[in-house]
């Protein structure tokens, strides 16, 4: 029976400390990281990828992520609403927002049933749409990603990819050239690779002062042409890939 809930959106915030203790876990999969983030806290495993030693997997709700960082280094922010849930990764020195992922629920944003399609346990299939913010200072990419999910009881796979891009995530003057994005990962999967590639652009006309000046982006290992007087022009090359999975 579908449960009816009021139409009015819930927004949920919670933050993940990662120096809370490990729930102890055993795993034979060696494909998985040292660390998983959940919203109830953290799973440390005992067996773990030597390659991702480095890494820590966040959960979301269909979708887990693989960030680029060790779990000691970071803070996991939550963020959930009726249609979406947002992990924010924070430097734990700083506090600054190093990425943040977001799962938006595309099969619920027409629906009255707001019970999450994580705890589904008959056969269906889900849209879901994953949005990455990366860093490439002063800048911001954004990869979107649209998937197709088969699930029936326990097990899952990504069966069909609508569509991946790449587009500016924040504001500033600048501008995405020569942009590349592609999937990685051979179908249907359970762990998904999209890779970006591109050049964050900035040119004098754009902007002068602050973040995007000419000292500022040269000090970011922006590559200058002109000088600093003069018409310039500034480009930073980036290319990652951004890795999901469902386990």
């Amino acid at each position: 029976m579908k449960r009816r809930l009021s139409t009015l959106v819930l927004t949920l915030v919670m933050v993940i400390t990662l120096t809370t203790p490990g729930i102890a876990a055993e795993t034979t999969d060696p494909n998985k990281a040292r660390v998983q983030v959940t919203e109830n806290g953290i799973i440390k495993f005992a067996e773990y990828s030597p390659d991702l030693k480095d890494t820590t997997n966040v959960k979301l709700d269909m979708l887990n992520v693989n960030v680029p960082y060790p779990a000691e280094d970071i803070e996991v922010k939550y963020i959930r609403d009726d249609y979406s849930i947002t992990a924010l990764i924070l430097d734990k020195k700083t506090e600054t927002e190093l990425e943040s992922y977001t799962e938006h629920f595309d099969e619920l944003k027409n629906s009255n049933n707001k019970v999450s399609p994580a705890k589904a346990t008959t056969q269906s299939t889900f849209w879901r749409t994953m949005s990455v913010n990366k860093s490439v200072t002063p800048g911001v990419v954004r990869v979107v990603a649209r998937v197709n999910i088969w699930s029936e009881g326990s097990f899952r796979q990504i069966n069909k990819v609508d569509y991946v891009d790449q587009m500016p995530g924040g504001g500033g003057p600048y501008t995405l050239e020569n942009t590349r994005t592609g999937v990685n990962s051979k179908l249907p999967t359970t762990n998904m690779s999209v890779n970006a590639i591109g050049n964050v652009v900035v040119k004098k006309s754009h902007a002068t002062t602050g973040n995007f000046s000419y000292n500022s982006l040269k000090g970011y290992g922006f590559s200058m042409s002109g000088t600093v007087n003069q018409n310039w022009y500034a480009r930073k090359f980036y290319n990652f890939n951004v890795s999901f999975n469902l386990y």
